[in-house]
């Protein structure tokens, strides 16, 4: 597992922190209705309700394959030869939680989905939620021996729960992913964006925070972060800052990082590839220190080179290192 010096330093250092903190504030935004929202959801229904069709048809494709003639009896001999009976069943769950999933997507943005497709609903007004002291609880993650867990259960008679994002959403990456925020006390806080009804500034109250973006969590363990927020802009800088605070929590840094800058983003396969690209990982960082040593000394030989030019004309010494 690899280990970053760099964010050891970067956790340790508090002044630098909070020059890096984001203290963009959203108190405006509390309780205000949001706008009719379907443009911003026409194309992502339609792209919604053909995965959901698309599921059910794999599905139905998979369970029961064409049976019509000879042809067709041949392959429904050949697929259930060929698939046992726990083989079918873990396919026909695959193929039904795809459905639940992007159904679940479509709820959480508070839409419906109806006969006539995916719509808001008439009538219906949505407002931007801003978590107060007891909700925050709610959403506010904890680690232990390196998972991540909520902190709170929405039952009390419930277990801690581990942190999964099957579950959740975000409008920019959608099922599966969930939006967070950490804190200034360095806690990361998770839910479900809804466009125009909870977004990252709902977290916290529009409170300044250290990081901002989404995360995907299995079982736990962490799969993608990213600084993907139109409401806090994060910067690079608050990838640092959680990737120090997880290093610091003992989080295994082995999953994929989305990069969002302005309208440009990159993705990197894992934290060390991340760490690599900007010379921040203890090899980087040396064939950086490495590669400046080297040109400093070709700048020192070439200065040497002219100032031996310069002497056999019988031209002034003068020093073009020092002027750079």
């Amino acid at each position: 597992m690899p280990d970053f010096k760099f964010l050891d330093e970067v956790f340790a250092n508090h002044d630098q922190w909070e020059s890096w903190s984001i203290a963009r504030k959203f108190e405006d935004e509390m309780g205000k209705a949001s706008k009719n929202r379907s443009e911003e959801f026409k194309g992502l229904h339609d792209e919604l309700e053909a995965r959901i069709a698309r599921a059910e048809r794999m599905r139905k494709e998979n369970l029961a394959p064409q049976s019509t003639g000879a042809k067709g009896t041949a392959n429904l001999a050949a697929f259930h030869a060929g698939q046992s009976p726990a083989a079918k069943a873990a396919r026909q769950a695959e193929f039904d939680g795809a459905v639940r999933i992007y159904r679940s997507y479509i709820a959480s943005q508070k839409m419906w989905m109806g006969t006539g497709g995916v719509s808001d609903p008439l009538n219906q007004t949505v407002t931007v939620a801003y978590d107060n002291d007891l909700a925050q609880e709610l959403t506010r993650v904890e680690i232990i021996g390196g998972k991540l867990y909520m902190a709170k259960s929405k039952n009390p008679l419930d277990k801690q729960e581990l942190v999964d994002t099957a579950k959740m959403a975000s409008y920019h990456s959608g099922p599966g992913v969930a939006i967070y925020v950490m804190s200034k006390q360095r806690n990361l806080h998770i839910h479900s964006h809804v466009i125009g009804g909870y977004h990252h500034s709902s977290l916290l109250h529009g409170a300044p925070v250290f990081g901002a973006g989404e995360l995907k969590v299995n079982q736990g363990t962490i799969e993608l972060l990213t600084n993907k927020s139109g409401h806090y802009a994060p910067k690079r800088e608050s990838l640092y800052c959680v990737l120090s605070m997880l290093q610091n929590k003992k989080v295994p840094l082995e999953f994929a990082i989305a990069e969002h800058c302005n309208e440009s983003s990159e993705s990197f396969p894992s934290v060390l590839a991340f760490m690599k690209k900007y010379y921040l990982d203890d090899d980087g960082r040396k064939e950086l220190s490495k590669s400046m040593e080297q040109l400093m000394a070709e700048m020192e030989q070439q200065d040497t080179e002219w100032a031996a030019e310069r002497a056999a004309s019988g031209a002034p010494a003068s020093s073009s290192y020092a002027q750079i």
